[in-house]
C-alpha cells in the first residue's frame, strides 16, 4: 500500500485488513521502489496516483521495466477520474483503477482474481504438472529439489564464468517463471551480482512449489526456506 496522505493510509488499512495476512506500508514511490529493491514481494501493490516525488505512474514503470517485479498486480487508485491518467495506466499495464474511497466488497473480488491470475502465469499448480507428466508424487519432488540444489550452487559461484542452464527443465516442471529468470540469468555478459539475484529469485520460486507439495503431504519435510528472494 503506498500513499502520501496518512488519513489515506489509515482508511485503507481498514479496507483491507480483513483480506491480507500481512500490509508493508509505503509513504511514497520512491520508498515503495526501496522496499521492492531491498527483496519485498508483495503478492499485490495498491498505490495512489498522485503523490510528490515518484508518483503512482513513475512506480508502474520502474516495475513493468524490472524482470523481478514486472508481473506484480499493481492497482493504481486515485480520487478522481482524469483521462489522461487513465490511459497513461493502460499504456503502462496497470493491472487495475480504482476510485477512492472504494468498499473492501469492491476491492476484494478485483484483488483475488488478479492474485489468482499472477499465480497461474508464474507457475503451473504442481497437482496439474503431476497428471501432465504422469510421474509419481515423490519423482516431482525430487526433481524440484535437484532443480533448487543446481540454483543454489550456481548462486553461490561468484565466477562470471559459471553455467547456467537455460531453463527447460524448469519449463517442464511448469516453473515458467522461473524458467524465464533463469534464461536471463544466463544472458552473455550479465554481471554476477545480477545473475545470482535472478537466481536467488529462482530458487524462491522452487521453494515456493516446494512448500506447497508439503502443505499437501505434511509428512513430507518441503524445502529449506533459508534462501530469501
Amino acid at each position: 500500500m503506498i500513499d502520501d496522505d496518512p488519513l489515506a493510509r489509515s482508511w485503507m488499512r481498514d479496507v483491507l485488513r480483513h483480506h491480507v495476512s500481512e500490509l508493508l506500508v509505503a509513504e511514497d514511490g520512491e520508498q515503495a521502489w526501496q522496499l521492492l529493491q531491498a527483496g519485498a514481494r508483495p503478492a499485490i501493490c495498491f498505490c495512489d496516483v498522485a503523490m510528490p516525488g515518484m508518483d503512482g505512474l513513475e512506480l508502474l514503470h520502474r516495475i513493468r521495466d524490472e524482470p523481478l517485479l514486472d508481473d506484480l498486480p499493481f492497482i493504481l487508485l486515485s480520487a478522481t477520474v482524469e483521462r489522461d491518467a487513465v490511459d497513461a495506466a493502460a499504456a503502462r499495464d496497470a493491472s487495475a483503477y480504482l476510485l477512492k474511497p472504494f468498499l473492501s466488497a469492491q476491492a476484494h473480488p478485483v484483488m483475488a482474481s488478479l492474485v489468482r491470475k499472477c499465480r497461474l502465469a508464474r507457475s503451473e499448480h504442481f497437482l496439474v504438472t503431476l497428471r501432465r507428466t504422469g510421474v509419481p508424487f515423490e519423482a516431482l519432488e525430487h526433481a524440484l529439489r535437484e532443480l533448487l540444489l543446481a540454483l543454489r550452487l550456481a548462486i553461490a559461484c561468484r565466477s562470471s564464468h559459471c553455467l547456467i542452464h537455460p531453463g527447460e527443465g524448469a519449463l517442464h516442471l511448469g516453473l515458467y517463471r522461473c524458467a524465464r529468470l533463469m534464461a536471463l540469468a544466463g544472458t552473455a555478459g550479465l554481471g554476477t551480482e545480477r545473475r545470482r539475484v535472478l537466481l536467488r529469485e529462482c530458487a524462491a520460486l522452487v521453494e515456493d512449489q516446494l512448500r506447497e507439495m508439503g502443505a499437501l503431504s505434511p509428512d513430507r519435510t518441503s524445502a529449506s526456506t533459508n534462501w530469501g528472494r
